[in-house]
């Protein structure tokens, strides 16, 4: 989309309103009231008083119709400008939102590589309790066995915590990029509108 800053759109302004670009067919504006106003001093030399109220009238009205198209072409400009600033509001509103769901996906990244590593330790117990059940226990070595028991119990509890928590994360992670593609998909539409209505307005005016 192609913006102007408020000193731009003022000259643009200017160039349509002195030279009629605006309009297909007409001589420009100040060409025309230049030549009623040159008609209203010839009749107030040398015309009869009705002639001459009736080029004032003339030339009033071709003033008044040049201050109309002013004011409108004004108000077109103000609405352009108010429309950027909102689109860029809005763009810089889903930027913000973009960043921060990239942050929150490293986040989530973070979490799967520790639950990862957690479930690999706890597989790696699982083995060793294994090969304990293999061997008869040892008077010398139970209170050991006993402790990595315990270790074993409470390593597994807390895979099964982690295992769950990965499957939460997963949706999460699922549901990022699913906003990530919406919040993509909404710039773009805003972007194709915006286009729209500023062309829709031009050729308004």
């Amino acid at each position: 989309m192609c913006t102007y800053t408020g000193a731009e759109e003022d000259q643009i302004i200017r160039a349509r309103f002195l030279t009629q670009t605006s309009v297909t067919r007409g001589e420009p504006p100040f060409r025309k009231l230049t030549k009623k106003f040159i008609h209203l001093c010839e009749q107030a030399e040398r015309g009869t008083p009705q002639e001459t109220h009736e080029a004032h009238e003339q030339f009033v009205r071709e003033a008044a119709m040049i201050q109309l198209q002013f004011e409108r072409m004004q108000a077109v400009a103000d609405a352009n400008r108010r429309e950027q600033q909102n689109y860029i509001q809005k763009q810089q509103q889903l930027q913000a939102e973009i960043e921060q769901v990239k942050q929150d996906i490293q986040t989530k990244k973070m979490e799967l590589e520790q639950a990862r590593q957690v479930r690999q330790h706890n597989e790696e117990y699982e083995v060793l309790r294994h090969l304990l059940a293999q061997h008869p226990p040892r008077a010398a070595t139970q209170a050991e066995i006993d402790r990595i028991n315990g270790n074993i119990k409470r390593i597994t509890a807390q895979g099964n915590k982690v295992a769950a928590t990965m499957q939460k994360r997963r949706q999460q992670f699922a549901l990022l990029f699913h906003v990530i593609e919406e919040l993509q998909r909404c710039t773009e539409e805003s972007e194709e509108h915006l286009g729209e209505e500023v062309q829709q307005m031009e050729v308004d005016s």
